[in-house]
């Protein structure tokens, strides 16, 4: 068996079928390197435009290293540091001397030279300014300095810290007073740091040029000034040149454009010249010096051979005058970059050999269409971010190289915008089909915004897949836009109809008037109509229906079992028509459930472009899971299309209340501050992309200027078409809030809430308050569904409404369905129509018995209580007045008129039960052991002892 692979394709294959997938490779794979190029299996070759993030300054396999490494190889690879060798101590002394240091600590990679500088800090903090657990290491915002633990503490990037913490403490790129970022090329964010805490702060790190954030080059000044105040307040100031370092700027460090010499530099990559993996930590003697033998260390850190190839890969720095090629070379490249006449570059940036371009991403293309262009014409270069590809060739390239290098990206430019036009003259050709076809789909895309009045913001995401309903196998399994997932469960458990929802934080009805969803419940929620069979098969096909939505959505979702689900009879009676009645409805609920950035990645997946353009590029984990309240939930059902025909909707929503005041935003910012991402294109299977901006009646101004304008809920509307105005970054400014006027608060027409009652451990009560605040009778339903061990009586059910006038009267339901509850096999379900006077308050009250559970039954933290999930008030709004529910307005606003029902969600409540002393039985073991352990002990101490008669000694 070969262990090369013989072909691309084996080689892609075998990679994706052993390997972990932690990268997202250019599809072209590397069999061969030599000085500035590569060639793949096939015999093709490239030019390398990376060099392995730097790695290979000095060129693929350069004869002096490759010597180096072979000759040393042959004599002593490892000693590892519990010896001496006699490469090390020659090969440190070269290396200070070569940039200027006292001292060196070598290490492998880049991460572990990072986590060393940071651990040198921390240790230097505790002794030089009497620091305790409590020092920081600080940052800045878009930082890339590796992927361990604590280099992940400070990142500021979702992909690098989603589903890994809890993180280090203290080791951060925001603010610690404000939680603000602190900002690169801003040096007046880490000023505000430093005032407040420079005597906590042991170490500042940053790159002098940010790489993976997309070559971003600071202003002129920037570095000196943070490097000014780390000497006032006495921090060091630390410098990752892992990427930028060893000439690849065009100085052999990139800090040396600002005459400044950090109190710690961090080398890397090119120290190897992509040979060997070796690092290294270069500072001063006080510094150095701060770890002592054993706090710190690595096996195959200085072995011999990474001597030997570290000392080689500088001397072809120094005697190839690679720092000065790449300055020179640098400047030509830039500049006959800047020359390329095409609307699609937006921006030329970098300095010497480190450069990039950036892109303007048109129907849904972005930079890694453009490197793949470049590949097919013989050039390999890697985009970061989407939009900007890193330009960095192995600085030995010579001058008709790179003109020969530039003349290849400029016509995979052209060809790059020829493919745009093409695309932008039928965007939608590849859905042409299927649109012109018996199961043409549609997917529109919209974001509402509406500033509330406490001064939050309210961000209220719809994505929307129409097709037509799959009548045949054909058209049953044919996806397009519709996500095959969900399209796969609902055909294999016979759903007609389903919902399902996670929501987090309570949604303030007074300050924030009617929400956006019909699904405010805290938890998750899921609902779902299954066709046909009788209860027992819907049983079955409702447990494997929430499993499968538990493994899509990374949720607990399987908990959901007998004991909480209910079959509700009259709350959900008015759904669409065009559902199929004949079903059975089953509703389940999980007060407990943690929502969290793992539910969110795999809803961004259902959607057509997922988050590479359109609306989806500001679903940005890290802002939307910080805010005061978020709701995330999909809906699919059937609906009465045009000309009266069945049709298949499924949408998608995600509702956010975010602070601006608490990201430091102020009363003016833009949306990309708000959320953190910029928006691009439409989504290239969009028919609709649009942000709508409900305005209040004044004190808001809003750039650029809107393609339209609009009404909802009474109210303005903004609308900024994506399509029209791509890459449009909408600016908010508020003018000074004299008084609470300006921003009105709809509240709902109905309000509900309900409270626990009763004391004592063996019974209690439930109380809810209903409130009409209209001027007409009110047709309401009311569900309430309590776990087995709160056993409700019926009987007990007291309903008394309050008018205007204070009087109180007994109020009788007009129907009502009520299923008592089974221990441990199903919940009880009260549901009840109402029709509640106008002006009214109306109190319900009934009264509840405790089970006893078994000591296996009880959770954890017991002793806290059980969450009991909320009631459920529906009932029907009139469509008509100028009142309209928020969600409605948006329902109409979207998807044409339609009727409006509103589901008014209870707060959730604390059932206490009686909780046994679980200390008693540990008490008992504990005893028991001490007993065991004194009688047994002495059998088996005699048992193993070995006894010997001993002669006295004669004197």
């Amino acid at each position: 068996m070969s262990l090369i692979a013989a072909t691309s394709k084996t080689a892609i294959e075998l990679e994706d079928a052993y390997g972990a997938h932690n990268y997202h490779p250019l599809p072209v794979v590397i069999s061969r390197g030599e000085g500035v190029h590569v060639w793949d299996p096939e015999g093709k070759r490239y030019y390398d435009f990376l060099s392995a993030y730097s790695a290979v300054n000095q060129g693929h396999c350069h004869p002096h290293i490759v010597k180096a490494l072979t000759e040393q190889a042959s004599r002593l690879c490892l000693s590892s540091r519990a010896f001496y060798n006699d490469r090390l101590g020659a090969a440190e002394r070269f290396i200070t001397e070569f940039f200027g240091y006292e001292m060196m600590l070598p290490m492998n990679t880049g991460a572990e030279a990072v986590e060393t500088a940071i651990k040198l800090a921390r240790k230097w903090g505790h002794i030089h300014k009497g620091l305790n657990d409590d020092g920081y290491v600080i940052g800045v915002e878009g930082n890339f300095h590796g992927r361990t633990m604590g280099i992940i503490s400070m990142s500021t990037d979702p992909d690098c810290r989603n589903g890994f913490g809890p993180f280090i403490p203290n080791i951060t790129a925001v603010n610690p007073d404000t939680g603000a970022k602190i900002r690169y090329n801003h040096a007046e964010d880490l000023e505000a740091v430093l005032k407040a805490h420079g005597d906590k702060v042991a170490g500042f790190l940053v790159e002098p040029i940010q790489g993976e954030a997309g070559i971003k080059v600071p202003e002129p000044g920037y570095l000196k000034r943070c490097y000014d105040l780390c000497k006032q307040y006495n921090v060091l100031f630390i410098c990752d040149e892992i990427q930028t370092g060893i000439a690849r700027t065009g100085t052999l460090l990139a800090i040396e454009h600002e005459q400044i010499r950090p109190d710690i530099v961090i080398l890397g990559k090119a120290l190897s010249g992509g040979v060997y993996p070796v690092s290294a930590v270069l500072s001063s003697r006080e510094v150095m010096l701060s770890i002592k033998p054993g706090e710190h260390g690595s096996t195959y850190g200085g072995n011999p051979l990474a001597c030997a190839v570290a000392v080689a890969a500088l001397e072809v720095v120094r005697d190839e005058k690679l720092t000065e090629r790449a300055q020179s070379l640098g400047e030509r490249f830039r500049e006959a970059l800047r020359k390329i006449d095409s609307p699609l570059i937006k921006d030329v940036r970098g300095r010497g050999l480190l450069n990039a371009i950036e892109v303007n991403p048109v129907a849904g293309k972005t930079a890694w269409d453009l490197c793949l262009l470049l590949r097919d014409r013989g050039l390999l270069a890697k985009p970061t971010h989407d939009t900007i590809i890193r330009l960095a060739p192995p600085l030995t390239i010579t001058a008709e190289q790179l003109d020969e290098c530039t003349d290849i990206i400029v016509k995979a430019v052209a060809d790059y915008s020829n493919g745009m036009r093409i695309l932008n003259h039928a965007a939608l050709v590849v859905c042409g089909g299927l649109l012109s076809s018996a199961n043409a789909e549609t997917f529109t895309e919209d974001l509402l915004v509406k500033p509330l009045q406490d001064g939050r913001v309210l961000l209220h995401f719809e994505f929307s897949v129409q097709r037509a309903a799959p009548t045949t196998n054909e058209t049953m399994y044919h996806y397009h836009l519709f996500p095959r997932q969900i399209g796969e469960i609902s055909r294999r458990y016979d759903v007609d109809e389903l919902h399902l929802s996670f929501t987090q934080g309570g949604w303030r009805e007074s300050k924030w008037g009617s929400p956006p969803v019909n699904s405010q419940g805290i938890g998750a929620e899921v609902r779902a109509r299954i066709k046909g069979g009788d209860a027992i098969q819907s049983e079955s096909q409702w447990k494997g229906l929430t499993n499968a939505l538990s493994g899509v959505f990374c949720a607990s979702l399987n908990f959901i079992d007998t004991t909480n689900t209910a079959t509700p009879q009259l709350t959900f009676a008015d759904t669409d028509a065009a559902t199929t009645t004949s079903g059975v409805l089953r509703h389940g609920y999980l007060p407990r459930e943690n929502v969290c950035t793992e539910n969110l990645t795999p809803w961004i997946k259902q959607l057509p472009c997922q988050s590479k353009s359109g609306l989806g590029l500001l679903l940005n984990p890290y802002r939307l899971y910080n805010a005061d309240f978020h709701s995330m939930g999909l809906s699919l059902s059937f609906a009465k299309g045009t000309k009266g025909k069945r049709v298949q909707q499924y949408k998608q929503r995600l509702s956010v209340v975010a602070d601006p005041s608490a990201l430091g935003l102020g009363d003016s910012w833009t949306l990309a501050e708000l959320v953190d991402r910029q928006l691009g294109t439409a989504c290239p299977a969009a028919a609709r992309s649009t942000v709508r901006v409900i305005r209040p009646s004044s004190g808001l101004k809003l750039t650029p200027k809107p393609a339209s304008t609009s009404r909802l809920a009474g109210r303005g509307v903004s609308v900024f078409d994506l399509h029209k105005q791509p890459n449009v970054d909408i600016a908010f400014e508020f003018a000074p809030q004299e008084n609470n006027g300006v921003w009105p608060t709809e509240k709902p027409l109905i309000s509900a809430h309900r409270y626990v009652t009763g004391h004592g451990g063996s019974n209690g009560g439930v109380e809810a308050a209903l409130t009409n605040r209209g001027d007409k009778p009110a047709n309401v339903t009311y569900l309430d569904v309590l776990p087995w061990y709160l056993r409700v009586y019926s009987h007990t059910l007291d309903i008394q409404t309050q008018a205007a006038d204070g009087s109180w009267t007994l109020l009788r339901p007009t129907s009502m369905a009520f299923t008592p509850a089974i221990d441990r096999e199903r919940p009880s379900s009260m549901e009840l129509t109402l029709v509640l006077p106008a002006s009214s308050r109306t109190t319900l009250r009934y009264s509840f018995d405790k089970g006893f559970l078994k000591y296996t039954e009880h959770p954890p933290d017991a002793n806290r209580g059980f969450n009991i999930g909320p009631a459920i008030v529906s009932y029907q709004h009139d469509t008509t007045g100028a009142d309209l529910p928020l969600h409605c307005a948006i329902e109409q606003a979207l998807s044409g008129p339609s009727e409006c029902t509103v589901r008014a969600y209870t707060e959730l409540f604390l059932a206490s039960l009686p909780t046994p002393d679980f200390s008693m039985p540990y008490n008992v073991i504990t005893f028991t052991c001490t007993i065991l352990a004194l009688f047994f002990g002495r059998i088996f101490n005699l048992l193993t002892r070995d006894f010997a008669v001993l002669k006295p000694v004669e004197a």
